[in-house]
């Protein structure tokens, strides 16, 4: 009969049942290679199998030919039943295979509850119903398998008290009871009743009480993984003798009592020369972060001490963590500066040191960190310039600075980092300057927060190349001009702010078209004229336009005055002023100009012929030619942005000079001075 079966996407009720029926039956009482077939059809009989996996389970095909099967080479009998991840279905029922030895039915769509009669699996060493959707208690009959080495019940839907007598199978290697709804305490005796415990993982549970202090004399612990329970009280347990121990989680627990030596137990961890991983994470631990961290093994690859309440600072030796990956203090009560020792860890990718009072610059050593992907330093006291150093993290994907006091200018450099894609959060800072037209390099950014700052100057056009962008916030600074045309391009925009600038003009009706745009705020500006009425538009809760007075028109709810009919005294008085005068003056300045370079080279007609070489150098260029030079005054031939005009690149098709056009906006105020002026 069956040594071994490997189950794992199927039901267990029905199965084990039938099964268990055919192989107890008086006509099968001596066992045979029928045998192992007939009972392997009355399994397939009880399977709901959608993806046809035991279609070749017929009489016409050699029994160890079926799928899933493995026979044993001296009598043909089946050893092995491997259905691992195929979708199969059946109900849990009650039966006994007093040979069985190992049982994995994990990955599937088992439901009901575990048999008690599982307990007269009395050989059984592996049992394994690792994520189903299995529910109720686990049967006391478990403590029965006393040869039992390893045991999965994980990502299930148990609840109750884990039965005392699990705790007592000597046998018992590892255990896994994780994500499901099991309550009460470890024993205190756990660590002295399971003598050969490699792992214990039992996170994702209500269980409650101390952690025993006997896992001390658990000299066989490779993993110990208690994390998001509701364990009180002080740890207590001695790792100098657990020399194997690798991973150990008590995250998101109520341990400690910020107490000064609440985390005097980390001190016994130095002696662990394979630990890799540590997670205290969302405790009440207190005190100063011991800096005998820092003498952890050089193995280690995750420490998580973040929500906690720990004060004092960072300490220097942290550099011997080369292997770290993860570094994360976050939401504590830390004092002092980041060291810059930290830019010699070269495997960082996460660093989060966000929620402390640090202070001082970023050090630039930062930009070592090549593999950094996530960098989080906001709401701390950090001061000075962004380092410009940190462009060399070319697989950043989110960085935020925000609610720190860093002043300066904008690096160029950040904006080189095309990986940013989760979010870039500048703001709340005291970041000042034009925002870089480069900003456009940030294709892929879902994110971009550089509010409450002092940036100044237009909105540059080329942010209409980042299309993946979703929320954007710019307000509390003060920029100026209009809102760019091209911000059309961004269709995936669901927040859009620019409350509190200096913006003017009208609201672009394409606002009204982004299909995602869910609210929007444009408040204390000085925008002017009609107010859209569809899309974001029609829902007075999704939009604010408070602070501007020139305003008119939009939803009723708005309360809004009315804007004048087309065609209206003061629509044509707007008109001429603001448009047919314009046009005008320009005209007569550019014929102005045009009178003045003709005298010129009326002039020059007489001079000699060094005169005419420089005349052929400056030709007259028709505006016409200019258009088709800049490829239509595209924004991907815009290569500067100042306070009345844009400067493009653009090249003749005729003989490839390359020239720069700049085109001055005559209404933006001081624009006319800035024209004469050129």
């Amino acid at each position: 009969m069956f040594s071994s079966i490997f189950t794992t996407t199927t039901s267990l009720a029905t199965l084990i049942w039938c099964f268990s029926l055919l192989l107890s039956s008086h006509s099968f009482s001596v066992h045979t290679n029928e045998t192992d077939r007939l009972a392997l059809l009355a399994i397939k009989s009880q399977f709901h199998d959608p993806l046809e996996v035991t279609s070749s389970w017929d009489t016409s095909v050699n029994l160890c030919q079926w799928t899933g099967v493995t026979c044993g080479r001296r009598h043909q009998r089946v050893t092995e039943l491997y259905l691992r991840n195929q979708s199969l279905g059946a109900d849990i029922g009650y039966s006994s295979w007093s040979k069985l030895e190992k049982l994995s039915i994990a990955v599937n769509h088992l439901r009901g509850q575990l048999p008690a009669s599982i307990g007269n699996l009395s050989a059984l060493q592996a049992f394994d119903v690792g994520e189903n959707t299995l529910h109720g208690r686990i049967p006391e009959s478990l403590g029965q398998l006393r040869s039992l080495k390893f045991l999965n019940v994980e990502e299930n839907n148990f609840s109750g008290m884990v039965p005392v007598s699990i705790y007592n199978i000597s046998s018992l290697e590892m255990i896994f009871l994780p994500a499901n709804r099991l309550e009460g305490i470890l024993p205190l005796n756990i660590g002295f009743n399971l003598p050969n415990l490699k792992s214990l993982i039992v996170a994702q549970n209500n269980l409650t009480g101390p952690i025993p202090h006997s896992l001390s004399n658990a000299s066989n612990l490779i993993e110990l993984n208690l994390g998001q329970n509701h364990f009180t009280g002080k740890v207590s347990i001695d790792f100098n003798g657990l020399s194997d121990l690798a991973w150990l989680s008590f995250e998101a627990n109520n341990l400690g009592a910020e107490a000064s030596n609440d985390l005097d137990f980390v001190f016994s961890l130095t002696n662990c020369s394979k630990l890799e991983w540590l997670e205290l994470r969302k405790n009440q631990f207190g005190g100063n972060l011991p800096h005998f961290i820092a003498n952890l093994s050089k193995t280690m690859t995750i420490i998580d001490m973040g929500e906690n309440k720990l004060s004092g600072t960072i300490p220097l030796g942290i550099g011997n963590l080369v292997n770290l990956n993860l570094f994360s203090l976050h939401l504590n009560q830390l004092i002092g500066t980041i060291p810059h020792v930290i830019g010699s860890l070269k495997n960082l990718q996460l660093l989060y040191l966000y929620g402390n009072s640090l202070e001082g610059n970023i050090p630039s050593s930062l930009g070592n960190l090549t593999l950094l992907t996530k960098l989080a330093l906001d709401f701390n006291n950090l001061q000075g310039n962004i380092p410009s150093s940190l462009g060399s993290c070319q697989n950043l994907m989110e960085l935020i600075v925000s609610h720190n006091k860093l002043n300066g200018t904008l690096p160029q450099q950040i904006l080189e980092i095309r990986t940013l894609s989760f979010q870039l959060d500048l703001s709340n800072n005291l970041l000042s300057g034009y925002l870089p037209f480069r900003v456009g390099n940030l294709k892929n950014l879902a994110r971009l927060d550089i509010s409450m700052n002092h940036f100044f100057g237009e909105i540059p056009a080329t942010l209409s190349a980042c299309t993946s962008l979703e929320y954007l916030y710019m307000q509390g600074n003060s920029f100026g001009g209009r809102i760019p045309l091209s911000l059309i391009s961004l269709k995936s925009l669901k927040v859009l702010d620019l409350s509190r600038n200096n913006l003017s003009g009208k609201i672009p009706e394409y606002l009204e078209n982004l299909p995602f745009l869910q609210y929007l705020d444009l408040s204390y500006n000085h925008f002017e004229g009609q107010v859209p009425a569809k899309g974001v538009f029609h829902n007075k809760t999704s939009i604010s336009l408070v602070g501007n007075e020139n305003l008119c028109g939009g939803l009723d709810e708005l309360h809004l005055p009315s804007c004048p009919l087309k065609g209206s005294r003061k629509s044509k008085v707007t008109f001429l002023v603001k448009v047919i005068i314009p046009v005008i003056m320009s005209c007569l300045i550019l014929s102005a100009c045009f009178l003045v370079v003709y005298a010129r080279r009326r002039r020059s007609a007489h001079k000699d012929s060094n005169s005419l070489l420089i005349e052929q150098k400056f030709p007259f260029v028709s505006y016409a030619a200019l258009r088709k030079a800049t490829n239509e005054f595209s924004t991907s031939n815009m290569i500067g942005q100042g306070s009345f005009g844009i400067v493009y690149k653009g090249i003749f098709s005729e003989n490839g000079m390359v020239v720069a056009v700049k085109v001055i906006n005559l209404n933006q105020k001081g624009g006319f001075r800035s024209f004469v002026a050129e």
